[in-house]
């Protein structure tokens, strides 16, 4: 991800990058099996979200 000059990393594209490989080398315990997947589903549609309807532009939003 690059924005201007800068490059920006998130500590959940980290995560997604590389959970899957690191789960391989190594035993995490289940509750942070659990914490890290909740946070590398987040903002997924699948997790739900809020409905906004906006009455000036009479369109809906919908954020995850």
């Amino acid at each position: 991800m690059k924005s201007g000059n800068k490059n920006l990393f998130s500590v959940k594209q980290i995560f997604q990058d590389n959970w899957k490989e690191y789960l391989k080398t190594h035993n995490p315990r289940g509750i942070e099996i659990k914490e890290v997947e909740k946070m590398i589903s987040c903002k997924d549609e699948n997790r739900g979200g809020f409905w906004y309807y906006c009455k000036n532009c009479n369109e809906y939003l919908f954020i995850p």
